[in-house]
């Protein structure tokens, strides 16, 4: 069962929770009546992303990780798809909550692949990905097959493992039951990078930014999702190339079409 840890073994991981939850009081109710206590909840922020001092987009995410999470987006996105592009990021910081309430994303422009001048993101202004963008044309529904080479091979039979280890790493979850995650493998089970966040396409994002981070874009085969497979999440391994893809629920018609497409596995 994919879902099953040992929780021994899984508080190893506690340290490395790094803030993402926090307790407040609360009452409960349940058949057994009315109790009082306190309830560990996922932390989430506002996060605007510029670039080069342009305002590109602006997300709710759980604080942590925040470059990783930009470079990952703009990568996914089309803006800054050259991973070896060297980006510095400046941080503003809220006073009040001490949590990074801006990230600015330096680069050279030569490496900038769209015009951000007056221009919104739509990947992230809803759940599906796809609602509330201005013009169809902006949904990507078409693109370069991925191409299967020899060792593109994987045995499906090991995905609870994979899904075992990712659980693993769930600190949030954990504590809070309302966190996803997102996590990459090699087809020989290597983890490559795995990450939490209330949003799945927050996770992923974090996830890629490290993978471009530490050049092993390559590497990564497979990619495990809590929750199910929307547009987006469907539409990054495009950019990424990772074959593989695997979520805890069962993914919509359009976006299993997308996939047959796309020759992405889920």
């Amino acid at each position: 069962m994919p879902g099953y840890v040992d929780l021994a073994q899984r508080r190893t991981y506690d340290s490395a929770m790094n803030l993402h939850t926090d307790t407040r009081l609360a009452t409960r109710y349940d058949a057994t009546g009315v109790t009082e206590l306190q309830d560990t909840l996922t932390v989430e922020a506002v996060l605007q992303i510029r670039v080069n001092a342009i305002a590109y987009t602006t997300t709710v995410r759980t604080p942590g990780d925040d470059e990783r999470l930009a470079q990952g987006l703009l990568f996914t996105e089309g803006v800054i798809t050259n991973p070896g592009a060297a980006l510095t990021f400046e941080s503003i910081v809220d006073p009040e909550t001490g949590i990074t309430g801006c990230l600015d994303v330096r680069v050279d422009s030569g490496f900038l692949e769209k015009d951000l001048e007056d221009r919104r993101s739509s990947m992230t202004s809803s759940s599906c990905g796809m609602c509330g963008i201005r013009e169809p044309d902006e949904i990507k529904m078409t693109g370069k097959r991925l191409q299967v080479v020899d060792r593109h091979r994987f045995d499906p039979n090991r995905l609870p493992e994979f899904f075992a280890t990712m659980r693993l790493r769930q600190t949030a979850f954990e504590h809070s039951g309302g966190c996803h995650a997102a996590a990459t493998f090699s087809v020989d089970g290597q983890l490559l990078a795995c990450y939490e966040d209330i949003g799945r396409h927050n996770a992923v994002d974090k996830v890629i930014g490290e993978l471009i981070q530490m050049a092993q874009l390559p590497l990564a085969d497979v990619l495990l999702v809590s929750g199910r497979l929307s547009y987006k999440i469907v539409f990054r391994p495009t950019r990424t190339h990772p074959h593989f893809l695997a979520c805890w629920t069962s993914t919509l018609g359009w976006n299993g079409q997308l996939s047959l497409t796309w020759r992405i596995c889920g």
